[in-house]
Order: structure tokens, then C-alpha cells, then sequence
């Protein structure tokens, strides 16, 4: 058995080769987990990042779907929205059909 000096260093040297040891193998254990969490988190990033994007496109629909419904308000929108979209007229109203010259009859 070594007295002295020496065996304060190998103590020392064996200790740190223990610990490297150590930390190796758990690099190793982990190193896949920490891979697969690190390429979960950039899709996960690049999946938010998608969604805000629709967010706001989505959000710019709905503010003109408001300003819609705020011109709804008015009698003059209300009347041009139900003549175009549903094709109502008016009590008495003739409805004249427009035709083009050279147009093939159906």
C-alpha cells in the first residue's frame, strides 16, 4: 500500500475517473431524450408560430365581418344586401333581366 503523497493523488485520480465515469454514462442514458425534446420543442415553436399566423388572419376577418354588421345598421345597407344576396324586391317592383347582344339563348 502506498503511503504519502502518492496515494493522496490517486485517491484524487481515481475519484475523478469515478466521477467522469459516472457522468458518461448518464450523458448517455439522457442524450437521446435530451435530442428528441430539443426537436418536440422546435416543432412545437414552429407549430406556434403557424397558429399565430392564423390568428391574425383570422382576426382580420372578423373585424371586416364587424364592419359589416356595423353598415347592417344602416336602412340603405340593409335594403342592398337583401336585393343582392337574397334577391328580394320591393312590393310593385319589376325586375328587368339585361341581355347581351350576340348572346346565345338559354
Amino acid at each position: 500500500m502506498l503511503v504519502g503523497k502518492d496515494s493522496g493523488k490517486n485517491k484524487h485520480y481515481i475519484s475523478t475517473c469515478l466521477l467522469i465515469g459516472i457522468a458518461a454514462i448518464i450523458f448517455y442514458r439522457l442524450w437521446p431524450e435530451m435530442y428528441k425534446s430539443a426537436f418536440t420543442i422546435k416543432r412545437l415553436m414552429d407549430d406556434r408560430d403557424k397558429l399565430n399566423e392564423r390568428i391574425l388572419a383570422e382576426t382580420k376577418k372578423l373585424d371586416i365581418c364587424l364592419q359589416d354588421i356595423e353598415k347592417l345598421n344602416t336602412m340603405f345597407h340593409r335594403e342592398k344586401l337583401a336585393r343582392n344576396r337574397l334577391r328580394m324586391v320591393k312590393k310593385g317592383e319589376v325586375i328587368y333581366k339585361l341581355i347581351e347582344e350576340g348572346a346565345e339563348k338559354e
